[in-house]
């Protein structure tokens, strides 16, 4: 399907706990409930308790509409095992899937895998952007319609829309090709923390989701200024990337401590304070829609669903994606075309 083509709201789901993280049943049931309430994607962070990836393969089997992005600590996995699994529940959940990119610069995590931790946060970063490139270019080893399958010529695939990668780069060597077709969306939207200047400048050059933590409307201003200056430095169009900022709600209530500490954003009140928030963020260009957290509980997300998202909708800001849309589509992306189909296109140009 076409991607979307006018301006609407995303809203991402992130589950904080208490839920049980070991009992896959409680995972379902809030996704389910998520899915259900209309979130267009579930974030799956990397916390104890089951490995993002493989739970994200599950709800893919087990949910109809929602996107599942889950998160990936760079460079504990390695590019081509990672695009291959990806690009898997990609095709098993007919192109929900994302993912979420973690650069590393950490002795203690490193040691649970068993690798040296890298020296620094740059050089983290430095890795986590030639990761993202080749797990990025192993999903373009197929054009989308490489395989013929024809049985009168015998033909399986057409060898042109076939492409080694021969990658050599300062952390990886990797000569593909992927030996999976192309993922339904081409290029799964990559998700990027941000928070500094290199998270930034990771996302400018290859995210299409930042999830910011700006402290107020003004630093959201700020923020998206700074992004668009980034994005074209890179190349790149300022609708490339979607900034999504963190945001916990906190309904019908005014607590006596509000959390601190780098996190989302607190938003107090009735659902219909929330959600003019959210409306003002919006309108005012400084989100594109938001990254919720609330407990991972089927009635914390029923509650802010029935009371903040009717608000939404009936100002215009939001409305629940079609069955059949991908993560892609939700975020108003559209298919990725492959670099060898616009290359392609440019030599005939």
């Amino acid at each position: 399907m076409s991607g979307v083509t006018s301006r609407r709201m995303t809203l991402g789901l992130a589950l904080s706990g208490p839920g049980g993280v070991t009992k896959f049943r409680n995972m379902l049931a809030s996704a389910q409930m998520a899915e259900g309430c209309g979130f267009d994607f579930l974030w799956l962070t990397d916390r104890p308790g089951l490995d993002p990836i493989t739970m994200a393969a599950a709800l893919a089997a087990t949910t109809q509409r929602i996107g599942l992005i889950p998160s990936c600590a760079a460079p504990y996995h390695r590019p081509y095992n990672l695009a291959r699994r990806l690009a898997s529940i990609d095709h098993i959940s007919r192109g929900r899937m994302g993912w979420m990119l973690q650069p590393v610069a950490d002795a203690a995590l490193a040691s649970k895998f068993g690798n040296l931790p890298l020296a620094d946060v740059a050089t983290a970063h430095a890795v986590a952007a030639e990761f993202a490139g080749v797990v990025a270019a192993l999903w373009d080893s197929w054009d989308d319609d490489a395989f013929i399958r024809d049985k009168a010529s015998g033909l399986y695939f057409d060898r042109a829309k076939f492409h080694w990668l021969d990658h050599q780069g300062a952390a990886f060597k990797v000569r593909g090709p992927l030996d999976t077709a192309r993922p339904p969306q081409g290029l799964l939207p990559l998700l990027i923390a941000g928070g500094s200047a290199l998270a930034e400048q990771l996302a400018a050059g290859q995210g299409e989701i930042l999830h910011g933590l700006p402290a107020d409307l003004r630093a959201a201003q700020g923020e998206r200024a700074v992004m668009s200056r980034r994005l074209e430095q890179a190349g790149r169009a300022p609708a490339a990337l979607r900034m999504l900022p963190g945001i916990l709600p906190i309904l019908g209530r005014t607590p006596t401590a509000l959390p601190s500490g780098p996190g989302p954003l607190p938003v107090l009140g009735t659902p219909e304070a929330i959600a003019g928030t959210l409306c003002e963020w919006f309108d005012s260009g400084a989100a594109d829609g938001f990254i919720i957290h609330l407990p991972d509980t089927a009635d914390a997300i029923e509650a802010f669903a029935a009371g903040v998202i009717p608000v939404l909708q009936r100002h215009g800001a939001w409305q629940p994606s079609p069955l059949g849309a991908t993560l892609r589509d939700m975020l108003g992306l559209g298919h990725a075309p492959s670099r060898y189909a616009e290359q392609a296109a440019q030599a005939v140009a």
